[in-house]
């Protein structure tokens, strides 16, 4: 009966660390794509910002299309 005990136990510790190291590797999937997707937001945020300060210097670049464009849309004139 004890080497049923020792067999169960080591089938046992056995299958504990199949099941650590899958959710060891599960962990550093879901940490790879949190890492990646910050990484998109931050593009994203920095590309946002690029749009608005190209559009911004366009804007003050030409002042009488803005005007004509706010007249087309029916917006209070800037």
């Amino acid at each position: 009966m004890a080497t049923k005990y020792c067999a169960e136990e080591v089938l046992g510790r056995a299958f504990l660390s199949a099941v650590r190291e899958h959710v060891s590797a599960v962990l550093a999937r879901i940490d790879a794509i949190q890492a990646e997707i910050c990484e998109q937001k931050r593009s994203a945020a920095e590309l946002t910002t690029q749009c608005r300060e190209q559009t911004k210097a366009w804007a003050d670049a030409h002042p009488d299309e803005i005007e004509a464009i706010a007249d087309l849309l029916g917006l209070p004139n800037p």
